[in-house]
Parts: C-alpha cells; sequence; structure tokens
C-alpha cells in the first residue's frame, strides 16, 4: 500500500510504501501522484521502504506502468530502507532519469539533507 504522508511540501512528495505492493495499489497511488505532480515539472520523493516487503507479480507490472509513464517526472529521490532492499533501489535508479540514493533507516536526517540539497 501506498500513503501520501502530511511531511509532503510543494517541492517533496514524500510516500510510504509498506507491505507486499499490488497492481491495484499502483492504480490507487498514481492518480494522486499525479495529482501532486500537476504542472510542477520534477519534484522530488522521500520515499519510506522501511515497512516494505516486496512486490507481487502483479504489482511488479504496476510498477513497471508507473516508472514508464513518470520517467522524467523526478529530480532526485532518497530511498529509505532495509539494506535488503537496495538492489531494489539501485535497479530502480536504472529506470528513471534521475539522481536516486537508498539510505538506510538510521541514515533518515542524512536521506533529507540529500533530498534538499541544493
Amino acid at each position: 500500500m501506498f500513503e501520501i504522508l502530511p511531511e509532503t511540501t510543494d517541492r517533496v512528495i514524500v510516500v510510504k510504501a509498506s507491505g507486499v505492493l499490488t497492481d491495484a495499489d499502483y492504480q490507487s497511488f498514481m492518480p494522486e501522484f499525479e495529482a501532486f505532480l500537476g504542472n510542477r515539472g520534477t519534484v522530488r520523493a522521500y520515499v519510506d521502504w522501511e515497512e516494505l516487503e516486496g512486490w507481487d507479480e502483479e504489482g511488479q507490472s504496476g510498477a513497471f506502468l508507473f516508472r514508464s509513464r513518470h520517467r522524467t517526472d523526478f529530480e532526485r529521490i532518497a530511498v529509505v530502507g532495509p539494506e535488503k532492499l537496495a538492489e531494489s533501489a539501485r535497479q530502480l535508479a536504472e529506470q528513471l532519469d534521475c539522481r536516486l540514493r537508498h539510505f538506510l533507516p538510521q541514515d533518515r536526517d542524512a536521506a533529507w539533507a540529500w533530498l534538499n540539497a541544493v
């Protein structure tokens, strides 16, 4: 499931992904993200994967569709999650036209600092 968190600002969308992501999760999240994106051009994202368990087969298809539609909509993404998801973050970085870094949960402050750097 995806949740847009209240820490979201005009410049940074803060998203928590948890559990096993499904295509239905992506289908409900995409309109929310697109509403946030509006006419902003590119945005920055703080993505919390601390409670993410992974993706089911249909969720992988939903993720592919999301990446395809929004490949150029991000300027920078900080993914915060356990080491076991570092490879997933690396693969995501290869598929999006932006700077993306993975941070361990204990490095949240560094993730925010990197995300908000000029």
